[in-house]
């Protein structure tokens, strides 16, 4: 009987946990009509996410600031820094490129 209630404990812990961890989770769609993007993505607390492509969807932490950007012409290419937000929620995020300067629209 003891080792049930052990496993009842632990069990409910790990549910609770992990309800807490999704509340704290977002989904960021991230999107571009940059013709040299080869692959975007983002970067929060030292991780980055990203994928190839002109749209990537990733989660992260809520209430972070993520950093931004694109690879120019090729998957290994040079990294282009678009810009930074704290997103507190879902959010879609547009690279949007004006010449050489690139700047981030978020809804």
């Amino acid at each position: 009987m003891y080792w049930n209630i052990k496993k009842l404990a632990g069990l409910s812990l790990v549910l609770f946990s992990s309800t807490l961890w999704a509340e704290n989770t977002i989904q960021v769609q991230l999107r571009t009509e940059e013709a040299s993007a080869a692959a975007l993505g983002f970067k929060v607390e030292g991780k980055k996410s990203g994928g190839r492509g002109k749209v990537y969807i990733g989660k992260g932490p809520a209430n972070k600031t993520y950093i931004f950007g694109y690879r120019k012409n090729f998957a290994y290419g040079r990294d282009v820094l678009c810009g930074s937000e704290v997103l507190t929620h879902d959010s879609i995020v547009t690279l949007v490129t004006d010449g050489e300067q690139c700047s981030i629209k978020v809804n």
